[in-house]
């Protein structure tokens, strides 16, 4: 299903008046859900998180006319991630995790149809704690991540899509968590090297971006949720083959997110969001995606 630009306009409208209400006061574990990359996790803690994420898109880049353009109706695509993380605090400064990423695609035209299933990119995750604020209302964070080729990219059959990059990536990332008095504030810095694509050659280009987040936790007579408000933006140079720069579909991508989340209890958490592509290379409002995940948290300390 796609919604129109107009009515994204509308929930995000509909969701910033929620920013007026009243401040719990700091919890870890709410603030894992969606600034989790700038949060330290607790010691002797497992983090466990299971998100399915289905994409839309409305426009994409043509290699024929080296624009982004409208999708045609003639052309469908159907693409959902189910991701597992997994993260587990070995001290008040450390912690290590695992993603396993897994894809389904599919995509039909004239010419055919094309698919891939299977697992994407899996990533090793380590977050080292550089500041530990007053009351904890301030941290700094050293996130790294490496990226293996373990998708499916070599020896394909002409219908099947391939699955992650075909090459190695690493990540590093300093974020930063602030508590305001109504409002609690994530920013994140970060760049990505990537290198020759195995399969065909072709040197992947890097990434450098960033991202800030808005949260806000809630507790009433409803319960304990949280609402989230963000904007992420990163710029992509050029892939290359043999040093010649090839067309890249995303230069320069700036994204917005909303989102909100929900205690089922002290352990269990919901969450909803939704990414929409406002700019993409001299374009605007080409993709969005609706993200639900679940988090579960594994205190060891307590079952010793």
């Amino acid at each position: 299903m796609k919604l129109s630009e107009n009515v994204w306009l509308l929930i995000i409208l509909m969701t910033l008046p929620l920013f007026a209400f009243s401040q719990e006061k700091y919890d870890s574990k709410p603030n894992l859900i969606f600034t989790g990359k700038a949060v330290p996790i607790a010691k002797n803690t497992l983090q466990i998180v299971t998100s399915y994420k289905n994409n839309s898109r409305y426009k994409m880049f043509n290699p024929m006319t080296k624009k982004t353009e409208k999708i045609s109706d003639k052309i469908a695509l159907n693409d959902a991630n189910f991701d597992l993380l997994l993260r587990y605090g070995f001290s008040p400064k450390f912690d290590f995790g695992i993603e396993i990423p897994f894809e389904s695609s599919h995509k039909y035209s004239p010419m055919g149809e094309m698919k891939g299933t299977g697992i994407n990119d899996v990533s090793l995750l380590t977050g080292f704690n550089i500041l530990n604020g007053k009351n904890s209302r301030n941290f700094l964070k050293n996130n790294f991540r490496i990226s293996f080729p373990s998708g499916s990219y070599d020896n394909l059959k002409s219908n099947e899509i391939p699955l992650g990059l075909g090459c190695f990536s690493v990540t590093d990332e300093i974020s930063g968590f602030h508590q305001f008095e109504r409002n609690n504030l994530m920013y994140s810095v970060r760049y990505t090297y990537r290198n020759e694509n195995s399969s065909n050659s072709v040197d992947i280009g890097d990434e450098v971006g960033g991202e800030v987040v808005f949260t806000k936790n809630i507790a009433n007579e409803l319960g304990k949720f949280g609402i989230k408000s963000g904007l992420n933006s990163y710029y992509k140079f050029d892939d290359e083959l043999n040093d010649v720069s090839l067309p890249n579909q995303e230069k320069f991508v700036t994204s917005i997110s909303e989102g909100v989340w929900y205690a089922f209890n002290k352990d269990l958490y919901f969450s909803l969001e939704v990414p929409i592509t406002i700019y993409k290379d001299e374009e605007w409002f080409t993709d969005s995606q609706v993200i639900f995940r679940a988090n579960y948290f594994i205190d060891f300390t307590k079952n010793k």
